[in-house]
């Protein structure tokens, strides 16, 4: 386990998500990449509900929603989270621990979950094979992750610094999983893959100018690098900004479909 990382979800979740976490902007309950698998649930997923089982499942906000299923089952690593959870719906099934866990659901789980936990993790590649060997996939089976997409403006400005002067975007994100990636870990498993990006406001819009002046001055600086110009880049894309291609895409996150 990373103890840095348990760490600093541990003190986000005392301090309360909603401060740490832009995804609950606006003080909202669920990310839209929870809402978009709700959609994949309800509209394309005609498998069985009895058991989902979410990992990384923080406070349980998407759980808490999807009682379509008998069910329930979250992993997470972090107790202020579960504990958090499980006042909000004690009758979730919450454990506490790693991907080590997972050997326990081998096969037996209708639908995994997993949002924005791979590009934390030493072996992504490793952990989402994993979730691929619990789901029951002779019942009509479905794996639903999502992870930070860098087909957008925002991305393009991070790839630059990553690619090029191995400046991190974070701290706690050690992965930059592309589409391409999740296909190369798909080959030779039959599955068929549906993808659909959301939070466009936070990739090119509205947002935008909020997380990148942070995430810009903190990394350039932590990286020992000129910050001085952070806000003549960030006017030049708010000026330009309405021209930017915007498809199914072009989001901040991505969510995964695999069936």
């Amino acid at each position: 386990m990373d103890e840095v990382l348990k760490k600093y979800y541990d003190a986000a979740y005392t301090a309360g998500k909603n401060t740490h976490f832009l995804k609950y902007r606006h003080g909202r309950t669920l990310a839209e990449e929870h809402v978009q698998a709700l959609t994949y649930i309800d509209n394309e997923y005609d498998g069985p509900k009895r058991h989902i089982l979410d990992f990384g499942c923080g406070e349980a906000d998407f759980l808490c929603v999807v009682d379509r299923f008998e069910r329930r089952t979250g992993i997470d690593f972090s107790e202020v989270a579960l504990n958090k959870a499980r006042e909000k719906s004690p009758e979730l099934n919450l454990r506490i621990g790693t991907e080590r866990l997972l050997d326990e659901f081998d096969g037996l789980v209708d639908v995994v979950t997993s949002f924005g936990t791979l590009e934390h993790l030493v072996d992504p590649e490793e952990v989402f094979r994993g979730l691929m060997r619990c789901v029951k996939w002779s019942d009509g089976g479905a794996l639903i992750v999502s992870c930070p997409s860098f087909l957008n403006v925002r991305g393009l400005i991070w790839m630059t610094l990553v690619q090029l002067f191995d400046v991190p975007m974070s701290l706690s994100d050690k992965h930059f999983i592309s589409p391409s990636r999740i296909l190369s870990w798909l080959e030779g498993e039959g599955r068929s893959l549906t993808m659909y990006s959301v939070d466009h406001d936070v990739a090119q819009g509205e947002y935008f100018e909020v997380d990148m002046r942070k995430r810009l001055n903190n990394a350039l600086r932590d990286a020992g690098m000129d910050n001085s110009k952070v806000d003549k880049l960030i006017s030049w894309v708010r000026e330009n900004q309405q021209w930017f291609p915007r498809n199914d895409f072009s989001g901040v996150n991505m969510v995964y479909l695999i069936r």
